[in-house]
């Protein structure tokens, strides 16, 4: 799937001069976490994220993964993953870009701790936005 996702990305999105794209957002999950990142395709960037109860703060470095598409219904999508954060082991995020002001866009954020999610949540996200770039 990731490789099918990969090429349709490759069809449908162009780059910056420098080759890479770039996928930044912030606000609040639809649970109320609250979120920021800022990620290039050159696997360069940061993430940010505070569970709804505040017993979870977490903040990583580097992605390690980096992909984007269209979905199915047109809107950018990128997903990114964070091994080794303050905070946790690993992030993985799916962010949608569905257009200005940000009121659709979307997330999915997933943080693991020896190997159980600790945090998850998805869906639409308030008092935010979720930009991805690329040409």
């Amino acid at each position: 799937v990731l490789i099918v996702r990969a090429a349709a990305f490759a069809l449908t999105t162009t780059a910056w001069a420098d080759g890479s794209r770039q996928t930044s957002g912030s606000g609040k999950t639809h649970h109320g976490g609250t979120f920021g990142f800022n990620v290039k395709s050159d696997l360069k960037g940061e993430l940010e994220f505070h569970s709804p109860d505040g017993s979870l703060n977490v903040h990583c470095s580097a992605p390690a993964f980096y992909v984007d598409w269209s979905s199915k219904s047109g809107y950018p999508d990128t997903v990114f993953r964070f091994f080794d954060c303050r905070g946790a082991d690993t992030v993985w995020v799916d962010a949608q870009d569905r257009g200005e002001p940000g009121t659709y866009d979307k997330v999915k954020i997933r943080v693991k701790t020896g190997g159980v999610i600790v945090a998850g949540d998805q869906g639409f996200i308030a008092n935010g936005n979720v930009q991805i770039l690329g040409g």
